[in-house]
């Protein structure tokens, strides 16, 4: 049984954009991703975010207030079908 985790952090000095950039494998359905925040010990999304599609592409831009956060992202096979970017906008 396999999974994998990834955690990308970042630290956030004042209230900030933040575009987020994230596409997935062919194994979509096996794809999850959200925000977690360090400091309250709180995700941004109640559930996770999943993909609904093969090569999905989502972008998205928020505004986040100061704080240390990390972008999760979780495949439940374990092969690693996710990838992006973090752009912070300071």
């Amino acid at each position: 049984d396999y999974s994998s985790i990834g955690y990308y952090p970042f630290d956030l000095n004042q209230s900030t954009d933040l575009t987020i950039s994230l596409s997935v494998d062919s194994d979509y359905q096996e794809a999850t991703w959200n925000l977690y925040n360090y400091y309250n010990d709180t995700y941004y999304y109640d559930n996770d975010q999943e993909f609904i599609e093969e090569f999905q592409s989502v972008e998205l831009t928020i505004n986040l207030p100061s704080g240390y956060y990390y972008l999760e992202c979780y495949d439940s096979y374990g092969d690693g079908g996710i990838s992006g970017e973090i752009y912070i906008d300071q």
